[in-house]
């Protein structure tokens, strides 16, 4: 069996669907547009197809020994940790298949925390237990270590972002608190909110969304690396109070989806006006994987049950899914594709 996307979520997206989505890594003759990691993050299947008719394929081989695969925003590529020590390295994913293990020399092994830059060219891997900080540049050429940060104990940390230019790398601690390493000192707070709490650098900006659990917020933060500014403050939908936060930005950086995990509801923030609109969902929130269309994110998905996806669109937000199909060959030409669907924010 495999899963069929038979929705998403406007007219651009229709549009997209038309005209056979962008260039890029196909499966065979179908391009790929995403892929979704799965049982323990160890399994990688790729979505093929168009967003308005597209299928959850069958597992790829990947290097021997790879125990987690952390996916980059777009997925061009994916850093993964290999062996019993977690050993970090970087594959390609193109043609329907991922491609040879390019070890990151240095790079710390088995980090606890990593996360990209929006772009998805540099990461951060950050290790509690050996109290170090990286930042990995150059994942779409010749990766290396461009900082390295001592990190003292700042209980447990959370969460870790990293700016498009890779200079800004912070982490948040568990108690709310956003940190600035420093290769030279001792990493510097730059905000504190109420937890739990969840952030995500805005693409191509110095600039950071902050998600206050406790309180209900949004906020934006400017010049991170001096003084910081708030640039706005949402407040509240009371869909994001409690539950882990998570956070995405569309690829223009207008548009957050915000939603607690668990939860049935995403939020559109629009960072223009401060805007908030909801969209009720069919499905909990597990995850926020913004797949090769910048402002499309899967948040749900497992094998053998729906996958579903959430559009940042300026008319709202937009809810699809995908749903089990016979495999190909199997289904009756003039049979149509199901669970059409258009749930709109109110």
């Amino acid at each position: 069996m495999k899963l069929t996307i038979t929705c998403l979520i406007s007219a651009a997206a229709c549009v997209f669907a038309q005209n056979g989505g962008p260039s890029g890594p196909s499966f065979g003759s179908t391009p790929i547009i995403g892929w979704l990691a799965t049982s323990g993050m160890n399994e990688l299947r790729p979505i093929a197809g168009v967003l308005g008719a597209s299928s959850v394929g069958d597992p790829v081989a990947l290097p021997r020994g790879v125990s987690r695969v952390h996916l980059a925003p777009a997925q061009p590529w994916a850093i993964v940790e290999q062996g019993r020590k977690g050993d970090v390295g970087l594959i390609q994913l193109a043609s329907g298949a991922a491609g040879p293990l390019l070890p990151i020399e240095g790079a710390v092994p088995a980090p606890g925390l990593i996360a990209f830059s929006p772009n998805g060219r540099s990461a951060v891997l950050v290790s509690p237990a050996q109290g170090l900080l990286q930042v990995v540049t150059g994942l779409d050429g010749t990766p290396r270590i461009s900082i390295q940060a001592v990190l003292p104990d700042l209980g447990p940390l959370t969460a870790a972002a990293l700016s498009d230019d890779a200079t800004l790398p912070l982490v948040l601690g568990a108690d709310g608190s956003v940190y600035l390493p420093s290769p030279n000192g001792t990493p510097r707070v730059v905000v504190r909110v109420g937890a739990p709490a969840s952030l995500a650098f805005l693409p191509g900006q110095s600039s950071i969304a902050i998600a206050d659990g406790l309180a209900g917020t949004i906020s934006v933060l400017d010049g991170l690396a001096g003084s910081p500014t708030t640039r706005i403050t949402v407040a509240g939908p009371s869909s994001l109070v409690g539950g882990g936060l998570l956070l995405g930005a569309s690829g223009d950086g207008r548009y957050l989806i915000a939603a607690a995990a668990g939860t049935s509801t995403a939020n559109q923030i629009d960072l223009s006006d401060g805007s908030a609109q909801p969209l009720a969902l069919q499905t909990p929130v597990t995850r926020l994987d913004r797949l090769r269309q910048d402002d499309v994110f899967l948040f749900a998905a497992n094998p053998g049950e729906a996958a579903w996806m959430v559009q940042a669109y300026g008319g709202g937000p937009r809810a699809g899914f995908s749903s089990l199909q016979d495999p190909p060959g199997q289904r009756a030409p003039s049979e149509p594709l199901h669970g059409v669907s258009g749930l709109r924010g109110r």
